[in-house]
Parts: structure tokens; C-alpha cells; sequence
């Protein structure tokens, strides 16, 4: 279930400043073990881990508008209610960003779980790349948001007054 961060102390809302960027690192941590995974040519475990990555990105994009879930359907659900019919982030995630969540956990649990299906090569690869957009986008919308509010604390320039 998601939940505003307004439901939660002060104390957790302190920690978002921290708990955001480690979610970012862990993301790209997922990430290198499916490159690795990529190597071995192991597509169930690849896609388990470029999902992981995917699903912590998404948990930090949340958390930054101060958002939480902690469900496999919570996020795909609260992301895509958020970003997509609320308007947080002003239309920069777009629908394919959900399909993208949606079929990454579709593939994962079929690759964990169906001893008689395997993922192909094919499939993966195109989740791989796919991945890397989001990854990099999220990254981009977390940086120009970490900067914008860097530049709202700023404190405001006075201006002189001119003699007319």
C-alpha cells in the first residue's frame, strides 16, 4: 500500500535525503549483476536482476515526491498513478516506463518460477536496453530535481535600488 510520506514521523522524512541516493546505487548494483548474468548467457537471472533494477528505481523516483510502497504492485501501481494521472514530473515518464515495469516483473516471475519455461535471448536483450533508457532517465529527472531544489534554498539576491 502506498502511503504519502506525510503518514510517517519527521524522523523518516529526514532519512529521504539519504534513502533516495542509496536506492539509486542499489538500482545500479542490480544492474551490473544482469551485465554480468548477460556474459553467462543466464536470461532468467538476468531479467530477475535488470527487474530489481528497475523496480529500486522506481521506489527511489517515488520516495523524491515523498510517495512509499513497498509491494511489487504497490510500485507499479503508485508509479504509474503518480507519474501518469496525477502529473507528478509533469509528463516526463510516460506509459511505456509502466509497461516496462509490468513486463520486467511478468518476466522475472515466469524466469523464478516456470521450471518449463526460459526467457530468450532475444526478450532479454530488448528488456536490457529498454532498462538502460529508464534507468537513465530517472537518473536525469533525480539530478534536475536535486538541482532545482538546491537552487530553491539558495538564498535570494537583493537587488539594489536604482535612482530614477
Amino acid at each position: 500500500m502506498a502511503k504519502s510520506t506525510k503518514e510517517y514521523s519527521d524522523d523518516f522524512k529526514d532519512h529521504i535525503a539519504i534513502l533516495v541516493p542509496a536506492m539509486v546505487e542499489k538500482s545500479k548494483q542490480f544492474f551490473k549483476s544482469a551485465e554480468v548474468l548477460k556474459e553467462v548467457e543466464d536470461y532468467d537471472g538476468m531479467v530477475n536482476r535488470l527487474y530489481y533494477s528497475l523496480e529500486r528505481m522506481a521506489k527511489a523516483l517515488l520516495l523524491s515526491e515523498g510517495i512509499w510502497s513497498d509491494t511489487h504492485e504497490g510500485i507499479k501501481k503508485t508509479f504509474s498513478k503518480a507519474f501518469l494521472h496525477e502529473g507528478i514530473g509533469n509528463g516526463f515518464f510516460v506509459k511505456e516506463d509502466v509497461k516496462l515495469l509490468i513486463e520486467a516483473y511478468q518476466l522475472r516471475s515466469t524466469g523464478d518460477y516456470d521450471d518449463f519455461n526460459c526467457i530468450s535471448e532475444e526478450k532479454t536483450r530488448e528488456v536490457f536496453q529498454k532498462t538502460i533508457e529508464f534507468l537513465d532517465k530517472a537518473e536525469y529527472y533525480l539530478d534536475n530535481k536535486s538541482k532545482e531544489k538546491e537552487e530553491s534554498i539558495q538564498e535570494p539576491t537583493i537587488k539594489q535600488p536604482t535612482d530614477d
